[in-house]
């Protein structure tokens, strides 16, 4: 990977980062970042090539012509089988996670509650997370700071990698006295605790 490349990743991974802050809910965000995606752009480039090709087009005439007269009856077989089988069982982890996420939401911002007002509020937002590295000891050094506490929002969907703590979580985890690790669904959440909280003042580091 050339200087360019390596350039366009890391500004295009700082914008997705910086989207957390701009977007109201991790649905939109998810759907935001699919579709700025590179698999999405060539999805659709591939997808306007295709149809570009008459020969693809009449095959497909052919196909709907065909699936016409095996009736309706069929299609909404197919579709059905396909909204009952595949796609649940694709979105069974998020959905599954998203939803016990947002029924404890307010019970973690209780729990956080305390670590906000009144202190001075870290929020890193890390392209990814290593222990021994030195963002990691510049975050642990932050969370030392009297009345300071480091929030970090994880960049990983289901991975426990974290900072010090162990053990899947599904909306935060404390990795020391006054460092927390948020998962990015989360972090929607609590944006409120931020916005109705007394904190002294809130510091973003993308």
């Amino acid at each position: 990977m050339d200087f360019g490349e390596n350039s366009k990743r890391i500004m295009h991974s700082a914008q997705q980062r910086a989207r957390l802050l701009r977007t109201q809910s991790y649905p939109h965000y998810l759907w935001r970042s699919l579709k700025e995606s590179n698999g999405y752009r060539r999805a659709v480039l591939f997808w306007d090539n295709f149809r570009r090709y008459r020969l693809i087009s009449r095959i497909i005439a052919i196909l709907a012509t065909f699936l016409t007269v095996m009736g309706t009856g069929a299609l909404t077989v197919i579709f059905t089988l396909l909204c009952l089988l595949i796609f649940p069982i694709a979105l069974l982890p998020i959905s599954g996670t998203m939803l016990l996420g947002f029924f404890r939401r307010k019970h973690q911002n209780r729990i956080l509650r305390d670590f906000v007002n009144g202190h001075t509020i870290y929020l890193f937002f890390p392209e990814e997370l290593r222990e021994n590295s030195f963002s990691a000891a510049t975050m642990l050094q932050l969370s030392h700071h009297r009345d300071s506490t480091v929030f970090v929002i994880s960049p990983y969907t289901w991975s426990s990698k974290g900072l010090g703590g162990y053990g899947f979580y599904i909306n935060a985890r404390r990795e020391d006295e006054h460092l927390f690790l948020l998962r990015r669904h989360y972090f929607f959440f609590f944006r409120h605790l931020l916005t109705s909280g007394n904190a002294q003042r809130i510091v973003v580091i993308l």
